[in-house]
């Protein structure tokens, strides 16, 4: 707008002059007819009577000797700006004529939506320009968080524990575009095995991190932990070995040991580097042949490491092959295991039975 400490020169006090707000015309509508009107009257720029009025190099009226260019409602006053060229004025009204194309660039009432897609999260300001020098402004912050759960990724120091041993694992929450999702529900569930887990529910932190702990049971198996929220699921395997996979191939342990009291079976763990065919034999300690089992090479219990996580596992119930249950003391397995005409495992264990 034209400062009211503006002044008429000599002689020009017979025009009329109209204060135009220029410096919005890519926001208003009427700015729109302004510069319409602006382009039409180019022609009567030529004429030598024409003067102009700018402030800071903004358009803010034009005089044409017996023409008024003015949007309806524009503030009349009769100041004057001497001495501007024709050329200075096509050069400005070309830039007036430029600023208002786009429909989308007007308010209306006074306000513009605008809207603005990403895939970040955090603290934001909008900052708000015109294109024509005026100083930017600015919105206070914002925070943007992140959208629903998509994925589910649960990760753990080790995927292998000994029995009884505690595991924590740790459930990251992800929206679509991959950030965190903080501050929100996960549910855990053991969905196979015989381990337990100390909670089923909690809630994830400032990184979109949630933690259970999970405790091995006592038996040599695999474990299966779900974390989940709503549909959106993840499954975590966890080998539960009793005899740890750094255990030599060939060499068999049994636990309990001695068994009979808290537990009715044992189990007899072992190791083999490929397939094999396999023989169990218990004796007492006499000699007498008390219980036999024959394996298969690469069913349950003759299976090399390259095909199972898991050692090869047997289970003795301390009935001998005549269906009666052995008296209390000391026997001997002796396992043997066959590949390829080649032996793999040929040992002996003591076992003790206690009821």
């Amino acid at each position: 707008h034209l400062d009211a400490g503006h002044t008429a020169g000599a002689g020009d006090l017979g025009h009329l002059l109209v204060a135009v707000p220029f410096q919005v015309a890519h926001q208003h509508q009427r700015a729109l007819r302004w510069g319409e009107r602006a382009q039409g009257a180019v022609d009567h720029l030529l004429h030598p009577g024409v003067r102009l009025v700018h402030d800071q190099d903004v358009l803010v009226a034009i005089i044409i000797p017996g023409h008024v260019l003015a949007p309806p409602g524009a503030v009349h006053d009769q100041v004057v700006h001497r001495g501007e060229e024709v050329a200075e004025a096509l050069r400005l009204i070309h830039r007036i004529q430029l600023r208002p194309q786009a429909e989308e660039g007007v308010l209306q009432g006074g306000q513009r939506t605008v809207q603005q897609s990403g895939d970040f999260v955090g603290v934001i300001r909008i900052k708000v320009a015109d294109g024509i020098g005026t100083d930017p402004g600015y919105s206070d912050p914002l925070e943007i968080f992140a959208g629903n759960v998509a994925s589910i990724s649960v990760n753990a120091p080790k995927t292998e524990l000994r029995g009884l041993e505690e595991l924590v694992l740790l459930a990251k929450l992800f929206d679509q575009a991959g950030n965190p999702v903080i501050n929100h529900d996960v549910s855990f569930e053991l969905v196979q095995g015989s381990g337990q887990l100390k909670q089923g529910n909690a809630v994830s932190n400032g990184e979109g991190v949630a933690s259970v702990t999970f405790a091995a049971g006592r038996v040599t198996e695999t474990n299966f932990v779900r974390a989940f929220v709503d549909t959106v699921a993840t499954d975590f395997e966890i080998v539960v070995n009793l005899t740890t996979s750094d255990m030599p191939d060939g060499q068999p342990v049994n636990y309990p040991n001695p068994f009979g009291l808290e537990s009715d079976m044992t189990r007899i763990d072992y190791y083999l580097p490929v397939d094999a065919d396999v023989k169990l034999q218990i004796f007492d300690l006499f000699g007498n042949l008390v219980w036999t089992q024959k394996i298969s090479a690469g069913e349950p219990g003759g299976k090399g490491r390259e095909n199972s996580s898991h050692p090869n596992s047997v289970i003795w119930n301390g009935v001998n092959d005549r269906g009666q249950k052995v008296g209390n003391g000391g026997y001997i397995l002796v396992a043997k295991a066959t590949a390829n005409g080649k032996v793999v495992m040929n040992a002996m264990r003591k076992i003790a039975v206690l009821r």
